[in-house]
């Protein structure tokens, strides 16, 4: 679940990840005119596009609230069953259907943790980060995640 942190009293934006790929493969499937090119491996990487998410559906069906907010725990907060789990059940889904399904998903989740690889200083909130923050207490587990994608 992607959570959009806001001030206390304020609406949050709450999407499911299907939602999100849902809506990502939407907007890969309209490239290919005069501003943008067709993608290349067309179908592994519209595939990917559509699914680089699905790790997170299980966690979806069943999420861990936050105490403190009430909120469910999203990207980068997910503490409990299947939390640092996501991270990693992505790129498998992935890897499942094609390599370069599994390599372009990697890619994607290893990124988030990283800045982007430096190519983007897109934030979702002004001010906000550049990067999935890792929680303390997934540290250890998100990390040893990170370090078998690279792998």
């Amino acid at each position: 679940m992607m959570i959009q942190n806001a001030p206390d009293g304020e609406p949050r934006f709450v999407s499911l990840m299907a939602e999100h790929n849902e809506l990502c493969e939407q907007f890969a499937r309209a490239f290919g005119n005069d501003r943008f090119e067709k993608p290349d491996p067309y179908e592994e990487t519209v595939y990917v596009i559509g699914h680089h998410d699905r790790g997170w559906d299980k966690f979806d069906a069943n999420p861990v609230l936050d105490p403190k907010s009430g909120f469910p725990t999203g990207v980068g907060g997910a503490k409990g069953p299947g939390g640092a789990a996501t991270t990693k059940l992505s790129p498998d889904f992935n890897q499942s259907r094609h390599d370069y399904c599994g390599l372009l998903a990697s890619m994607h989740t290893w990124g988030l943790y990283h800045a982007r690889y430096g190519f983007s200083d897109f934030r979702v909130r002004q001010g906000g980060s550049t990067f999935v923050p890792i929680s303390p207490e997934m540290a250890d587990e998100t990390n040893e995640i990170l370090e078998a994608e690279i792998a």
